[in-house]
């Protein structure tokens, strides 16, 4: 059996009265449902906005903290890769200044010279390869000169201190003697 019965129309109709004040009920419910809803949407709308703004304010806290840590960093690298290159400058001088040094020492300071080199290396950062080759003002800063040398005039002829590059970028000119023109006059760079 059907639990719900259809509900038989009146035979009365209800008077003008009851209808418009039935009316006025609704329209006043609608009205206070409304009120509630629109409410409701504000507080919800208002906490949304909150939340949002915590967001924002969370995510450029991060982004500013991880700038400032990628800063730290950068810093770090270029005073180590600095470092090393002193390091690399310190073990070229002990080579050069100790040609009496017995064999294992050299090999010890020809071994942490590569090392050093590997180091840079990982950090993109190379020696840049002058020697015996013509000389490059972009590249190496010309000390001296001699004339005794065979090769071909302003030919680098010997390093005395490295130069490096970095992505195509000189990171340091290498200082270096090269072969003299007898024509014309080499003009030194540095405090010469």
């Amino acid at each position: 059996m059907w639990p719900f019965k259809r509900q038989q129309p009146a035979d009365t109709e209800p008077s003008e009265s009851v209808s418009n004040e039935a009316i006025i009920d609704v329209v006043n419910n609608i009205n206070e449902q409304l009120t509630k809803f629109i409410r409701w949407n504000y507080r919800n709308q208002r906490n949304a906005s909150d939340a949002m703004q915590t967001m924002q304010e969370s995510l450029e806290t991060i982004v500013s903290e991880r700038q400032e840590s990628q800063r730290r960093l950068l810093a770090m690298q270029v005073h180590w890769t600095q470092l090393m290159i002193s390091w690399l400058d310190d073990l070229d001088l002990l080579t050069h200044e100790s040609q009496g040094m017995p064999s294992s020492w050299s090999q010890l300071v020809e071994r942490w010279s590569k090392q050093i080199l590997e180091a840079l290396a990982a950090n993109g950062i190379s020696e840049l390869v002058v020697l015996r080759k013509a000389f490059d003002p972009k590249k190496c800063e010309a000390l001296g000169s001699t004339k005794d040398e065979v090769g071909q005039p302003y030919e680098v002829v010997k390093v005395l201190r490295r130069g490096y590059i970095q992505e195509d970028r000189v990171y340091r000119k290498a200082q270096v003697i090269v072969v003299s023109n007898d024509e014309e006059e080499i003009h030194y760079s540095g405090n010469h």
